[in-house]
């Protein structure tokens, strides 16, 4: 993680040291960013989808898999692509959360807001 010019500094010269290769280096520099918290994943664990799992009969991980692919499907190039739950940051997992309970809720369901809930797990 690189916050201060130093910390630039350092890594400039790191790259400056490298010995030349064939085919060069690959460098790749991400923004870092807030994934979803802890709360956020125990309530989707422990209320999302236990209740969404005990009223469609699904295990755990199959509820998970039709979440992520009802809601977090891509088409890249043609091709299907399902975003991971883990990868999504604290806000983009609120709007997933969120239309789940939308779709929930359509569906007869009634999910419960985190705030609403006393304890989960």
């Amino acid at each position: 993680m690189i916050k201060k010019q130093e910390d630039k500094n350092k890594v400039i010269a790191y790259l400056k040291r490298l010995p030349e290769t064939p085919l060069g280096y690959k460098l790749q520099i991400e923004k870092i960013r807030n994934v979803r918290s802890v709360n956020q994943n125990n309530y989707y664990w422990g209320v999302v989808i236990k209740m969404l799992g005990d009223e469609i009969g699904y295990l755990p991980e199959e509820m998970h898999n039709a979440l992520q692919i009802k809601f977090l499907s891509t088409h890249l190039d043609k091709l299907p692509s399902v975003k991971s739950t883990k990868k999504l940051s604290t806000k983009e997992f609120e709007e997933y959360l969120s239309k789940i309970r939308q779709w929930a809720s359509e569906q007869g369901t009634f999910l419960p807001l985190p705030n609403e809930i006393c304890n989960y797990e």
